[in-house]
């Protein structure tokens, strides 16, 4: 399958990404590194126009009954050794870190406390904690020892100004990036989102395949790419 894109020797695909990886060879990645569909149900009160990013994901449906099982399989013979990270909820946690020891695999939990979460929680305990699970096998840590922290804290996670209800901050994508893999890397986002794995992997020399659904969120995130390789290129 042609990337819909290609810029500065990155590829973006408007694509199922079950599809776009059933396509590829195999042992051609060096990492996935991804948000993948959380576990979310759709259920409460008090949910109005005051919650955008609620109301953004609420008209995708629910993510409940996605096969994270048959994706990460797939991932897993694209990659030339065990290199996976994904953002996740706590559920969505617990099915990884599941594969993760079915298989023999090491696995190596990451927690992201937003110090100023949203507001609302109704009856329920506030949303102001993340997960990232890494999933590895025969693979040193690289980074420094201020990267190689698994607890990050933060006034907020989400990218400012950006028009995607889950788009992560690049610095904490890019300290993430700099622990897992190196230079010359060829990083694959399947879930791409806003874009800004890519935007990371281009700051810090990967090569980045990005597949994103959304028709909405696929032109998003080759802007932004886009406009980040454009800014790079004056200096």
């Amino acid at each position: 399958m042609e990337p819909t894109q290609r810029i500065d020797g990155h590829e973006l695909y408007n694509a199922d990404c079950m599809e776009v990886l059933a396509q590829m060879p195999d042992k051609c990645l060096d990492l996935v590194m991804t948000d993948v569909p959380y576990k979310q149900e759709f259920h409460g009160r008090g949910m109005s126009a005051a919650r955008p990013n609620y109301l953004k994901i609420k008209q995708y449906g629910s993510n409940k009954d996605w096969d994270y099982a048959a994706f990460f399989e797939l991932c897993l013979t694209k990659l030339r050794k065990v290199n996976f990270f994904t953002f996740c909820d706590k559920e969505t946690k617990f099915e990884f870190i599941k594969m993760a020891k079915e298989r023999d695999f090491g696995y190596k939990e990451l927690c992201f406390c937003k110090t100023s979460p949203t507001p609302f929680c109704n009856n329920q305990w506030l949303a102001d904690v993340e997960y990232g699970i890494h999933i590895f096998k025969n693979l040193d840590v690289m980074g420094t020892y201020k990267t190689k922290r698994s607890f990050f804290v933060m006034d907020n996670f989400k990218e400012d100004g950006v028009p995607h209800p889950s788009a992560k901050k690049a610095e904490v994508v890019a300290k993430i990036l700099m622990n897992i893999s190196e230079m010359g890397d060829v990083v694959l986002d399947p879930f791409m989102g806003s874009g800004t794995t890519g935007l990371a992997c281009h700051r810090l020399k990967r090569a980045f395949i990005g597949i994103e659904k959304n028709p909405e969120y696929f032109n998003l995130a080759y802007g932004r790419m886009k406009a980040e390789v454009n800014q790079l290129q004056l200096f």
